[in-house]
Order: structure tokens, then sequence, then C-alpha cells
């Protein structure tokens, strides 16, 4: 699933995230070093992701517990 990445430099939590938007894909790179793709995700939410001024509290707040996901 390709997915272009966007570093999160000034993250502690997560290295970079992506969307694919025909198949409403999240994906998250975790500075611990998992990676997590969330499933059923609307643009939106990705945006709002993008806006966040944390992105691992955005995460917490408003991905997990929301939508499954799988780990790689």
């Amino acid at each position: 699933m390709p997915l272009k990445w966007i570093p999160t430099p000034g993250s502690s939590a997560i290295v970079g995230f992506g969307y694919n938007n025909a198949k409403r894909i999240l994906g998250i790179k975790f500075r611990h070093g998992a990676t997590y793709f969330y499933f059923g995700v609307p643009k939106r939410i990705f945006e709002a992701m993008q806006a966040a001024p944390s992105k691992g509290r955005f995460v917490t707040e408003r991905i997990k517990g929301t939508y499954s996901y799988d780990e790689k």
C-alpha cells in the first residue's frame, strides 16, 4: 500500500505518518520501531492530524481505540 510518508521530527513518539486516500488507510511509524496501519480512516482525520500540534496526543485521543489496525 503506497503511502507518502510525512516526517515528524518534532514528535517524541512518532517518526512519520502517511495516508492512502483510495483505501482510507493511515500509516504511523512510531519511534519505538513499530508501524501501525489504521483502516477506514476518513481523509478529514488525516488532515486534522497534519494540523495537530502534538501528533502523539492526536493519535492517543483520536486514532487509538477508534479504528481497527494492523501492526507491521
